[in-house]
């Protein structure tokens, strides 16, 4: 692992213990808000001797990040901006004692501007969505997702073939009539040289009927609820992943896995105008993007700057 990847996790904890403690003091590597919520608020249980049935969702998650000069070494490649694209669909089938089955699928896509830094125009990724849960008397005992597929520049291949994966346990406390805390814990493995699997873990608290505090590394979101239906937010947010480069801007030889991540800090509006739909809209400030290159030791990052982003989630 290079010294400049563990500077970045380490800038991520402080950013996410920074974020924590806003709440207090006046979050594919772990599970992101909506699962989050919907840990926190299980289906209710079926009639007596009725099967429950299986649940699908389908969401979509796009965003625009301004350009921003790129640097390496105190040098410049000039400006660049990024678009993200995001598509998956899975059905949650419910098995016995509590057990489910998550499987489905999902699409992501990376677009960048021209630069004469050697960079990939885009990064892409095909995976399947799989995942088995146990709830036991409404606590989420253990919850696991495995997402194999090919994480790409622009040239599937095999070695472009990656399975992420976590798993986590956690117990829920009730605090009072409308208050709640879920604490969770595990592990999630992603393609590092050195550290394999590294812990994970994080808090959801219903402080009341209206405040919500999501402290899950990578989507930390305190949010507030005027009136059902209605949530406004503040999140900090990590996107990126890892993918296989075997084309970059001018230098065509390279052959590496590249570590590329966003790091924001953003507020927003969600509604939900039916049961089944979720809409959200935020933005907000991108601090950096870094493109890593596991093997060439080169490392490239960009200035700030402003981003927005448009969310969507359908259930049934």
């Amino acid at each position: 692992m290079s010294p400049s990847f563990l500077r970045r996790i380490g800038h991520a904890s402080l950013f996410l213990l920074a974020f924590s403690a806003l709440p207090l003091g006046a979050q594919d590597i772990g599970i992101n808000d909506e699962q989050a919520e919907e840990e926190l608020a299980p289906p209710p249980p079926p009639k007596p001797g009725a099967p429950r049935p299986p649940t699908f969702n389908f969401d979509f998650n796009t965003s625009y990040t301004f350009p921003a000069t790129i640097r390496q070494d105190g040098g410049r490649y000039g400006s660049i901006g990024s678009w993200e694209g995001r598509v998956s669909g899975s059905a949650r089938i419910p098995l016995t004692s509590g057990w489910s089955l998550r499987l489905g699928g999902r699409y992501e896509n990376y677009q960048f501007g021209s630069t004469s830094a050697p960079l990939p125009a885009s990064l892409q990724a095909f995976a399947l969505v799989t995942g088995l849960d146990w709830v036991w008397r409404g606590q989420p005992l253990f919850s696991a997702r495995a997402f194999p597929g090919w994480y790409f520049a622009t040239n599937v291949s095999a070695e472009s073939f990656h399975v992420p994966f976590y798993a986590t346990t956690g117990w829920r406390f009730t605090l009072g009539p409308e208050s709640s805390l879920l604490l969770t814990v595990g592990v999630a493995a992603v393609y590092l040289e050195q550290y394999p699997v590294i812990p994970i873990g994080g808090v959801v608290w219903k402080i009341n009927r209206q405040w919500t505090f999501v402290g899950i590394f990578p989507d930390p979101r305190l949010s507030y609820t005027p009136t059902p239906g209605v949530d406004i937010f503040l999140n900090g947010t990590l996107v990126g992943g890892q993918f296989y480069v075997n084309e970059a801007g001018n230098k065509k030889d390279i052959n590496t896995w590249m570590d590329y991540y966003e790091w924001r800090l953003g507020a927003g509006v969600q509604i939900q105008p039916i049961k089944q739909l979720k809409v959200a809209l935020s933005g907000g400030w991108s601090f950096t993007r870094s493109f890593d290159y596991n093997n060439d030791q080169q490392d490239f990052d960009t200035d700030g700057a402003p981003y927005i982003r448009l969310q969507g989630l359908v259930e049934f």
